[in-house]
């Protein structure tokens, strides 16, 4: 994520004194994680999100059972679910620690299995994320037919209220390779395969709701490169993972990997994209003090802190409890930390080699066996990992409450 502010620049862009605009890059990746359904397979993806570069993670086939969920991982990434009670299909949305410090107003809608939205504003301009989940081609056309009408109500909403609408998922339809008479601006040349009914279907409603298929706009490319889900039961290769804008977002980049290696058959897509947007409102930081400690001097007091407050209140002398709050404020800047209590789980450097072996591989094979080990070694660790905690906090209660709190029955 790149926010580059030139409102701050001293110096005009033009005679008139009109400041530069500034530019927002959002890194936005889909994956189909083909089921984080079980505990063991969701504590592998979130170790993976952990690991993965992205600012908005759009994501499918989560086979999560709960209407809606929320969770934080052990670096700060947010994540939000959308499932069914019948544990079928599955929607989610991820954004980044780093997207998360700067966004304001943010609200998860879970819609449905198939459909999520994230509404979030950020340089100051409004954005609506959607993940979408479409069915296979097996399904009956009123399925498919029932997620483009409320996407379509949804897309109406999100261009009355002047958000910026960026839609990504498993569209389960093929717009293959470029012919003749397509729209170039709009569909690009970076296709592989076949085009299916379900993907002129897919390009109808692309011009329609006057949109770009952005992970298709890239001429740096190439067709072969495109593809994101190698099908099961005959190993062709098929572009049915998509990433969609509004024509204000410009591409930068795109590429296919598996850098997030949960779901064999498919690849993450990434498209770097890019927004001039209108200066920013600045807003006055406010700083929050949770598990906030003083720093203390070798005689384990709080005396630089203590003499920063009495020197402000001689200097400014305090008269209401907003002018008190101040100056606390800045001596707790000045003189403080904060430090969040306990110690998250880390992997062993074996692990993490286990997991970089993953994401670089390039055989179907060999992920899935690395996957099995991981997940082993894992939980191993992870009950070691436990057990020393769980010794220490008894070591602590001990040298508080005397040895007799932990003394069994």
């Amino acid at each position: 994520m790149t926010f580059v502010d030139t409102a701050m620049d001293p110096k005009p862009d033009n005679e008139s004194g009109n400041h530069p605009n500034e530019i927002i890059q959002l890194h936005v990746v889909v994956k189909n994680l083909q089921s984080i359904q079980t505990q063991t397979r969701f504590e592998d993806f979130m170790v993976e999100v952990d690991d993965a570069d992205f600012d908005i993670l759009l994501l499918t086939e989560t086979w999560r059972s709960e209407r809606e969920e929320f969770y934080k991982t052990n670096d700060g990434q947010n994540l939000f679910l959308s499932g069914s009670p019948l544990g079928h299909a599955g929607v989610g949305i991820c954004i980044s620690k780093a997207l998360s410090r700067d966004v304001l107003d943010v609200t998860f809608h879970a819609y449905s299995e198939r459909l999520c939205a994230l509404h979030l504003s950020f340089g100051h301009r409004k954005f609506q994320i959607f993940a979408c989940y479409f069915p296979t081609s097996w399904a009956p056309d009123a399925d498919v037919e029932g997620v483009y009408e409320l996407l379509n109500l949804l897309l109406a909403n999100c261009r009355q209220s002047g958000a910026i609408p960026i839609i990504g998922g498993d569209f389960n339809a093929s717009i293959g390779e470029a012919q003749a008479g397509d729209d170039g601006n709009t569909f690009g040349n970076s296709g592989i395969g076949r085009r299916n009914a379900r993907g002129q279907l897919l390009m109808q409603w692309v011009l329609e709701n006057g949109l770009l298929v952005q992970n298709r706009l890239d001429h740096k490319l190439l067709g072969e490169d495109s593809w994101t889900c190698c099908r099961t039961f005959d190993s062709s290769l098929v572009q049915i993972d998509f990433i969609f804008t509004s024509p204000k977002l410009i591409i930068m980049d795109s590429w296919c990997d598996f850098s997030i290696p949960i779901g064999l058959d498919h690849r993450c897509v990434h498209c770097v994209l890019q927004l001039v947007s209108p200066p920013k409102k600045r807003k006055q930081q406010k700083w929050n003090f949770k598990f906030w400690q003083p720093t203390l001097n070798d005689n384990g007091r709080p005396a630089a802190f203590q003499e920063n407050i009495r020197s402000l209140i001689r200097s400014s002398s305090p008269s209401t409890f907003h002018e008190l709050e101040v100056v606390l404020t800045q001596a707790g800047i000045q003189h403080g930390k904060i430090e969040r209590p306990g110690m998250p789980f880390r992997p062993s450097m074996h692990l993490r080699q286990l997991r970089h072996r993953r994401r670089t591989s390039n055989s179907q094979e060999a992920r899935k066996n690395l996957s099995l080990r991981i997940r082993k070694v894992y939980r191993c660790e992870l009950r070691s990992w436990k057990s020393r905690q769980l010794g220490l906090y008894l070591a602590i209660l001990a040298q508080v409450f005397g040895s007799s709190v932990c003394a069994r029955p």
